[in-house]
């Protein structure tokens, strides 16, 4: 799991990449540690919001920063080039599954773990070959 050490904060100009992952971790934390988002923002907003109003929010709310930040990345030749939306959707979609089998796994952060791995894999997958 990454930790953040609040003292010494990413600078998201130099390492928009690591800004990304820290972001998903700590969407992924709060997700499996913080009771209120777990049942509010993500186990009852899709149902009770409908899942177009819901995705409506998210869309409004997380994915410009999500795709701002990839764009960000791919200028500082941290991830390969290519159309940065699709990408940003494809990690905003990712998050949201994550973030509702993290919400409902009773496994005392078994769940919460792996997905932080893959998360961590999938963003350092698209890091342009070296060399």
């Amino acid at each position: 799991m990454l930790v953040v050490d609040p003292v010494r904060p990413v600078e998201v100009e130099r390492d928009p990449l690591q800004a990304l992952e820290i972001g998903a971790q700590a969407f992924l934390d709060a997700c499996c540690d913080d009771p209120a988002v777990q049942r509010i923002a993500v186990i009852d907003a899709p149902s009770v919001l409908g899942w177009e109003r819901w995705r409506e929010i998210g869309m409004r709310y997380g994915f410009g920063l999500v795709q701002t930040t990839i764009e960000e990345a791919i200028k500082a030749g941290l991830i390969r080039p290519q159309p940065a939306a699709p990408l940003a959707h494809l990690l905003f979609g990712a998050l949201d599954e994550g973030a509702m089998v993290v919400a409902r796994a009773a496994d005392d952060g078994e769940t919460r773990r792996q997905l932080g791995d893959s998360i961590t894999s999938f963003l350092r997958a698209l890091a342009p070959p070296p060399g």
